[in-house]
């Protein structure tokens, strides 16, 4: 299957453990950018979106740099992460702060997925956590949102997601 593109990796483990490697996977991947999409809103409320986003170059540039992928990505996908932390969120159930996480992961989900409608996200014109237009370091990046998705979530919530626009 290697030579069409699909690697198999096969598990000397349990029926059941490729599930729970996904689960876990998922869990952390898709956490993690709850978690960042998630402060992006809060410093951006709290007027604080700038200083965030140049704390992030300076000691955490990997870490924008890994955004700057995983945001954009994630906006049309949110509607099908709501589910997915869902089954995450069961998968963790045996930990009650764990599984908590993920319900509130699947929540912030649907608030994105209700806000940056998948059918849309073609028509964008810049992306969340992308290199401003205007030359910058190659390790600073902004965070730009059309003004279209702007306005719909500032008229929704009262929030400007914007960092460094």
């Amino acid at each position: 299957m290697n030579d069409y593109g699909l690697q198999i990796c096969l598990l000397e483990t349990p029926i059941g453990s490729a599930s729970a490697l996904k689960m876990a996977y998922a869990g952390i991947s898709k956490g993690l950018t709850a978690v960042a999409s998630s402060m992006i809103l809060a410093a951006t409320r709290d007027g604080v979106a700038g200083q965030l986003q140049r704390e992030l170059a300076a000691s955490e540039p990997l870490l924008l740099a890994s955004l700057a992928r995983r945001i954009p990505d994630m906006l049309p996908k949110a509607y099908r992460w709501v589910e997915e932390m869902e089954q995450i969120r069961q998968f963790a159930a045996a930990d009650p702060a764990a599984a908590e996480i993920y319900a509130g992961a699947g929540k912030l989900y649907e608030r994105i997925a209700a806000v940056f409608p998948a059918r849309s996200w073609r028509s964008l014109r810049s992306t969340l956590f992308c290199p401003s237009p205007r030359a910058i370091p190659a390790n600073e990046h902004r965070l730009n949102v059309v003004s279209s998705w702007r306005e719909r979530e500032a008229r929704m919530y009262g929030v400007d997601f914007a960092i460094g626009a």
